[in-house]
């Protein structure tokens, strides 16, 4: 939990600094964060059901296609990381103790654990399917 807090305080200092963010940056830095958590979610989801299970468990059927893929996406891989950080950043402000306890890195922790939570599972992916 330590890192992840770092993260968090790191990312809040760095967005908050922005004079343009002091409105919506609560909502920014959830919505990359969440973004971030479901990449990974997604990646370890879809590892699991192919070589450990074998079955897909998270099947969420409607008639439209592109809503279907829409809703189970959001459902299963946004709003759960949202509701996590919600709960632990967010709620009961608990951001402004957290902001006292940890230093920031003027961004840089935010951003190498951002990038890497959204290219380095895109990076196997991708040289998995080349490796065919």
């Amino acid at each position: 939990m330590n890192l992840y807090y770092r993260i968090w305080v790191d990312a809040i200092v760095k967005i908050r600094s922005n004079p343009l963010r002091n409105e919506d940056w609560k909502w920014l830095i959830q919505a990359l964060m969440a973004a971030a958590m479901g990449v990974k979610l997604m990646f370890f989801i879809a590892i699991f059901e192919r070589y450990v299970l074998e079955v897909e468990f998270y099947n969420i059927g409607f008639n439209f296609p592109i809503l279907d893929s829409f809703i189970k996406g959001a459902l299963l891989f946004f709003v759960p990381p949202f509701l996590l950080n919600y709960l632990l950043i967010f709620r009961k402000d608990k951001y402004e103790l957290l902001l006292k306890r940890y230093s920031s890195h003027n961004g840089k922790l935010f951003l190498a654990y951002f990038f890497a939570s959204i290219l380095l599972p895109l990076s196997i992916l991708i040289t998995a399917f080349f490796l065919r």
